[in-house]
């Protein structure tokens, strides 16, 4: 809970939320949720319950960092709010050990800033709507691929490297 005010506070004080309403319902949900989702890989980190899914997501912590890197210096044609909310929700959903409601949680961000960034922000074609949606399925994409790999490594039977080593 604190890393998600922590999170919300952050993204509000630097993209100077309070200026406009519109910004302060689109930054502070998905500061809220970013901040969630770090805190909870930097306690299972600390607790040491380094998981398949724990490193996964850890991984996919670099291109959730580039894009809103890349929008905001490099002024990339994309939203890095949406793309990361959307790849975080997706992301979290694929958590076995969540609770519905935890998972509906990190849902509920979206079509807010879906909303604002559809009406108020895209000006003509919604070009930055559209890259951010594909890039945050790309980064989910990639985070089941990953997972998937790791898994597969995991689960390489000890009996079986056994009965290779005997013949």
């Amino acid at each position: 809970m604190a890393f998600a005010l922590v999170g919300g506070a952050v993204l509000t004080i630097y993209y100077r939320s309070w200026k406009d309403i519109p910004h302060l319902f689109y930054d502070i949900p998905a500061g809220l949720a970013m901040g969630a989702y770090f805190g909870q890989i930097v306690l299972e980190g600390i607790r040491n319950k380094r998981s398949v899914h724990w490193w996964a997501r850890v991984i996919m912590l670099l291109p959730m960092s580039i894009v809103p890197l890349g929008r905001e210096f490099f002024y990339w044609n994309i939203s890095g709010h949406l793309t990361d909310m959307l790849a975080v929700a997706m992301i979290q959903t694929a958590d076995k050990r969540l609770r519905t409601f935890e998972k509906i949680l990190y849902w509920f961000p979206i079509p807010i800033i879906l909303y604002i960034r559809w009406f108020l922000f895209d000006t003509g074609e919604h070009g930055e709507t559209f890259n951010a949606l594909i890039a945050g399925v790309s980064i989910f994409l990639c985070y089941r691929l990953i997972r998937g790999i790791f898994e597969r490594k995991r689960n390489t039977s000890k009996p079986e490297a056994v009965e290779a080593e005997k013949k």
